[in-house]
């Protein structure tokens, strides 16, 4: 993008108070990313049959372990968005892109 066009994003977010994610929200939000991409893994896993061979998962369930990582990571972003409204501003006519 251009400077520009950087700028304008920048001062938008700022004034709408919209912040990137840093930290431990993007570590988190990168591991929900690759737990997705395992999930879809895994479930193509289930649907072919291959799962170890026999038709068994050993020792093991990956997919109910994968979706409840994934809803457990999931949580502190639940949390946050109860009770949150979002009504329309003046800020929504105002996207600079």
């Amino acid at each position: 993008m251009g400077q520009m066009t950087q700028a304008k994003i920048a001062a938008w977010q700022a004034k709408s108070g919209i912040e990137e994610a840093r930290g431990e929200r993007l570590n988190t939000l990168n591991r929900l990313s690759q737990l997705a991409f395992d999930l879809i893994r895994v479930v193509e896993l289930e649907k072919s049959g291959i799962r170890d061979g026999d038709g068994h998962w050993h020792g093991s369930d990956p997919l109910t372990g994968t979706v409840l990582e994934i809803h457990t990571l999931a949580q502190p972003f639940n949390n946050l968005r109860r009770g949150r409204t979002f009504e329309r501003t003046e800020l929504d006519d105002e996207i600079p892109f």
